[in-house]
């Protein structure tokens, strides 16, 4: 299966829970691929404080070994950081 990996189409939703008002969540589900999924976190629960976003790769096609779900980022990154770990590790999986 060969997949143009210049562009993942992103998905937008609230933020959640520990997310600052004006911060969003964003996912991709690139076909047979599994889903990246990226979460803004805040330094503590119900706090205004934005320290960037968590970056995640779930394996719903089974594409690599290790559980379902796969945290691409040590630590919060921001989001243009957080969406070129997505490209890079979905150009790995094309």
């Amino acid at each position: 299966m060969t997949a143009t990996v210049s562009k993942l189409v992103w998905s937008v939703s609230a933020g959640g829970t520990g997310a600052r008002a004006d911060k969003y969540g964003y996912s991709a589900r690139p076909d047979g691929l599994g889903e990246y999924h990226i979460s803004p976190v805040s330094s503590r629960h119900n706090v205004n404080r934005h320290v960037g976003y968590v970056v995640h790769y779930v394996n719903t096609a089974g594409r690599v070994g290790g559980g379902l779900w796969h945290q691409l980022a040590a630590t919060p990154v921001n989001l243009a950081t957080a969406k070129r770990i997505c490209r890079e590790h979905w150009a790995k999986l094309a």
